[in-house]
This record gives C-alpha cells, structure tokens and sequence, in this order.
C-alpha cells in the first residue's frame, strides 16, 4: 500500500516539475534561478498559486503518503505494534528511519530531475548560477527537514487522538498557515522550503532552520510520550 502510495507520488512530482519548467523555470537565465522560480512556495510579501501548491505536493503530499503507511499499519493495534518491535522506541525509529530515507531520496532526485529537465529544455552550460551551492543545498536540506516536521505533525495528531483520519484536519491547516499573513509570524513549522527565504532573505535562514529543528524535536518528545499514555489497543 505505501509503496503504491510512493509511486503515485513520484508520478505526480515529475509530471508537476515538467509542467512548472516549461511554465516558469525555461524562461530563466540558469538552472539556479529556474529552481527559485518552481520552489519559490510563500514570502512575508506574497506567493503564486502554482508553485506554492506544488512546493506543498512535494513535502506535505509526501508527508501525507508516508503517513497513510503509519496508519495501515496502526490498523493491526497499537500495542501489537509495539511488542512486535520491542518499545516504543525501535517502532518509531523504524518508521521515522524508513521516512527520511523516502524523503532524502525524494529531494535529491527531484533536484536531479530539474537538472536534466533544464539542460534538456535550455542548455548543460547553465546548470549552475552564482548562488547555486547555497540554493541546491537549502532545496535538499530545507526539503528533508520539512518533509519530516510534516511527518511528526500527522504522526502526534493521530496518536494524541486515537483516530486514523485525524491528519486530514492538519493537512488542511498546514495549506492554511503557509500563506500570508500567517507566514508572517515567523514561529510556524510550515513552508519553510520555500526557497524565497535564501533568495529574498538569506539572513533569516538560520533562523528557519533553528525553527524547524526545535519543531522536530518537540513533535518527537510528545510523540514518545503520548504511546505509552494510550490505554486502548486500536484506532477508529
């Protein structure tokens, strides 16, 4: 099933990046811009509908995907589960483990795939702009990171709750809280992919990404605390 889901996803990804390059990303000078242009996502100061929705297929949709694995497998007990791996701990290593895998592979070969799209569309001998060891490296990093915060969030929202559909309310409020105004803030886990932070503001790149590792710290904590508080065996 989550295999099946992945493959999907990866469909949709490729299909999304080719019509984003011809739309946006072939009219740039080099593969370096190209890629702000397709993963622009949100900025304090606006954002574009397209890339912005596919900034949120890319991480959220592969959060959502590898979420519908967790849930298949809570379908066979929480408890069962646990014992089958031993603690709470090594069921949520593996699942966590498997999905930063999944979401590394994922990054990495889409930006490879913006690569070969652009040099077939424009040209090999603009693959690389001034900035392009700091934008590539925020794209991969930036997208694991976020990828993962979404993974959490779904991940302590159906656990706290006891319900398997309890994520599709938090997919809907991460949608949500990517925009302007609420991009603003400045303390939300969310769109912090986009890359209009390294090209509109590199300075706050560091603290993006101390917001997304405090994020990720704390959605792990609680999510380590809440399985042990659960007193039923299975989820609705």
């Amino acid at each position: 099933m989550a295999d099946r889901g992945i493959l999907a996803y990866a469909t949709v990804a490729a299909a999304g990046l080719l019509g984003l390059e011809v739309a946006f990303g072939w009219y740039e000078a080099d593969a370096t811009t190209a890629l702000v242009a397709i993963f622009y996502g949100t900025s304090p100061d606006g954002f574009t509908m397209l890339p912005y929705l596919y900034l949120m297929i890319v991480s959220l949709g592969l959060a959502t995907v590898l979420h519908a694995g967790f849930v298949h497998g809570l379908g066979y007990g929480l408890y069962a589960e646990v014992i089958r791996f031993g603690s709470v701990g090594r069921w949520l290593g593996r699942y966590l483990g498997r999905s930063i895998v999944v979401a590394s592979v994922a990054t990495v070969g889409l930006l490879v795939l913006h690569l070969l799209l652009y040099g077939l569309g424009v040209g090999w001998t603009t693959l690389f702009g001034s900035r392009a060891p700091a934008l590539y490296g925020y794209f991969v990093v930036a997208g694991v990171v976020q990828t993962m915060v979404y993974v959490l969030l779904l991940m302590v929202v159906t656990l706290a709750s006891g319900r398997t559909a309890a994520g599709l309310p938090v997919v809907g409020l991460v949608l949500v809280c990517g925009l302007p105004p609420l991009f603003r803030l400045g303390f939300l886990p969310v769109g912090l992919n986009s890359l209009s932070i390294p090209w509109s503001e590199p300075g706050a790149v560091l603290h993006e990404a101390v917001v997304l590792a405090v994020w990720a710290a704390l959605l792990l904590v609680v999510g380590l605390g809440v399985v042990p508080r659960r007193r039923d065996l299975s989820f609705s």
